[in-house]
Protein backbone atom coordinates (compact mmCIF):
# COMPACT_ATOMS: atom_id res chain seq x y z
CA UNK A 1 0.00 0.00 0.00
CA UNK A 2 0.98 3.73 -0.33
CA UNK A 3 1.58 3.84 3.46
CA UNK A 4 4.07 0.82 3.24
CA UNK A 5 7.99 2.16 3.57
CA UNK A 6 10.01 -1.11 2.47
CA UNK A 7 9.50 -2.83 -0.91
CA UNK A 8 10.97 -6.11 -1.19
CA UNK A 9 12.10 -7.20 -4.16
CA UNK A 10 13.41 -10.77 -4.81
CA UNK A 11 14.87 -12.48 -7.87
CA UNK A 12 14.81 -15.81 -8.68
CA UNK A 13 15.34 -18.16 -11.54
CA UNK A 14 16.49 -17.11 -14.87
CA UNK A 15 15.60 -19.56 -17.63
CA UNK A 16 16.81 -18.02 -21.50
CA UNK A 17 14.84 -19.10 -24.42
CA UNK A 18 15.59 -19.98 -27.55
CA UNK A 19 16.96 -17.30 -29.18
CA UNK A 20 19.02 -15.83 -26.08
CA UNK A 21 22.86 -16.56 -26.28
CA UNK A 22 25.11 -15.26 -24.29
CA UNK A 23 28.39 -13.40 -25.81
CA UNK A 24 31.18 -15.41 -26.14
CA UNK A 25 33.63 -13.92 -23.76
CA UNK A 26 30.86 -13.05 -21.46
CA UNK A 27 29.43 -16.35 -20.23
CA UNK A 28 27.98 -14.90 -16.57
CA UNK A 29 24.62 -12.26 -15.66
CA UNK A 30 23.95 -9.84 -13.43
CA UNK A 31 20.91 -8.67 -12.67
CA UNK A 32 20.39 -4.76 -11.63
CA UNK A 33 16.35 -4.24 -10.42
CA UNK A 34 16.22 -0.68 -11.13
CA UNK A 35 13.20 0.60 -9.07
CA UNK A 36 12.40 4.13 -11.00
CA UNK A 37 15.93 5.23 -11.54
CA UNK A 38 15.80 6.31 -7.50
CA UNK A 39 17.75 3.21 -6.23
CA UNK A 40 19.09 -0.25 -7.75
CA UNK A 41 20.96 -3.28 -6.81
CA UNK A 42 22.77 -5.69 -8.61
CA UNK A 43 22.70 -9.28 -8.06
CA UNK A 44 26.54 -11.48 -8.08
CA UNK A 45 27.48 -12.77 -11.07
CA UNK A 46 25.58 -15.62 -12.20
CA UNK A 47 26.46 -18.71 -14.48
CA UNK A 48 24.32 -20.15 -16.20
CA UNK A 49 23.79 -23.69 -17.34
CA UNK A 50 21.97 -24.95 -20.36
CA UNK A 51 20.38 -21.40 -20.45
CA UNK A 52 19.19 -21.73 -16.43
CA UNK A 53 20.25 -20.42 -13.42
CA UNK A 54 19.19 -18.80 -10.35
CA UNK A 55 20.01 -15.88 -8.70
CA UNK A 56 19.84 -15.35 -4.99
CA UNK A 57 19.16 -11.74 -5.05
CA UNK A 58 16.69 -10.19 -2.69
CA UNK A 59 16.63 -6.69 -1.60
CA UNK A 60 14.35 -4.37 0.79
CA UNK A 61 14.24 -0.81 -1.08
CA UNK A 62 13.51 1.67 1.79
CA UNK A 63 10.84 4.65 0.99
CA UNK A 64 10.98 6.39 4.09
CA UNK A 65 9.08 9.90 4.07
CA UNK A 66 11.09 12.41 2.34
CA UNK A 67 13.24 10.07 0.91
CA UNK A 68 14.11 10.20 -3.04
CA UNK A 69 12.81 6.63 -3.17
CA UNK A 70 9.71 6.99 -2.14
CA UNK A 71 9.22 10.36 -3.87
CA UNK A 72 9.76 8.45 -6.77
CA UNK A 73 7.18 5.87 -5.94
CA UNK A 74 4.48 8.14 -5.33
CA UNK A 75 5.08 10.68 -8.63
CA UNK A 76 5.35 7.28 -10.47
CA UNK A 77 1.60 6.04 -9.25
CA UNK A 78 0.72 9.76 -9.88
CA UNK A 79 1.39 9.70 -13.34
CA UNK A 80 -0.88 9.45 -15.61
CA UNK A 81 2.01 7.48 -18.20
CA UNK A 82 1.30 4.32 -16.47
CA UNK A 83 4.64 2.97 -17.95
CA UNK A 84 6.42 5.42 -15.40
CA UNK A 85 5.62 3.15 -12.38
CA UNK A 86 7.90 0.00 -14.36
CA UNK A 87 10.23 -1.86 -12.06
CA UNK A 88 13.10 -2.79 -14.51
CA UNK A 89 14.59 -6.22 -14.00
CA UNK A 90 18.10 -5.65 -16.57
CA UNK A 91 20.43 -8.69 -17.03
CA UNK A 92 23.73 -7.50 -17.76
CA UNK A 93 26.20 -10.31 -19.73
CA UNK A 94 29.51 -10.07 -17.54
CA UNK A 95 32.79 -11.63 -17.91
CA UNK A 96 33.67 -14.25 -15.00
CA UNK A 97 34.73 -11.44 -12.60
CA UNK A 98 31.95 -9.29 -12.63
CA UNK A 99 33.40 -6.58 -14.97
CA UNK A 100 32.60 -4.87 -18.48
CA UNK A 101 29.12 -5.71 -18.33
CA UNK A 102 26.98 -5.07 -21.83
CA UNK A 103 23.21 -4.76 -20.87
CA UNK A 104 21.71 -8.47 -22.42
CA UNK A 105 17.63 -8.92 -21.58
CA UNK A 106 15.00 -7.33 -19.61
CA UNK A 107 11.77 -7.40 -18.23
CA UNK A 108 9.49 -5.12 -16.61
CA UNK A 109 6.76 -5.49 -13.52
CA UNK A 110 4.52 -2.35 -13.76
CA UNK A 111 3.96 -1.38 -9.72
CA UNK A 112 0.61 0.45 -10.21
CA UNK A 113 -0.78 -2.99 -11.24
CA UNK A 114 0.87 -5.02 -8.61
CA UNK A 115 -0.89 -2.23 -5.95
CA UNK A 116 -4.02 -2.45 -7.79
CA UNK A 117 -4.30 -6.20 -7.44
CA UNK A 118 -3.26 -6.31 -3.86
CA UNK A 119 -1.70 -9.89 -4.03
CA UNK A 120 2.21 -9.92 -4.13
CA UNK A 121 3.85 -11.20 -7.41
CA UNK A 122 5.03 -14.30 -5.63
CA UNK A 123 6.07 -16.73 -8.29
CA UNK A 124 5.27 -14.85 -11.05
CA UNK A 125 7.16 -15.34 -14.80
CA UNK A 126 8.02 -12.15 -16.48
CA UNK A 127 9.15 -12.45 -20.26
CA UNK A 128 12.39 -11.41 -21.24
CA UNK A 129 13.29 -9.02 -24.29
CA UNK A 130 16.55 -7.85 -26.28
CA UNK A 131 18.51 -5.01 -24.15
Amino acid sequence: PPSATVLRVSVGQVELAKGFSLPTFKQRLVCTVDLLKASSVDSKPLALARGIGSFELSHAFESKAGSKTREALLDALDSKDKSDSNLALVLMATDSKGGSATPFARAELNLEDLLASGKDAIGLSLSLTSA
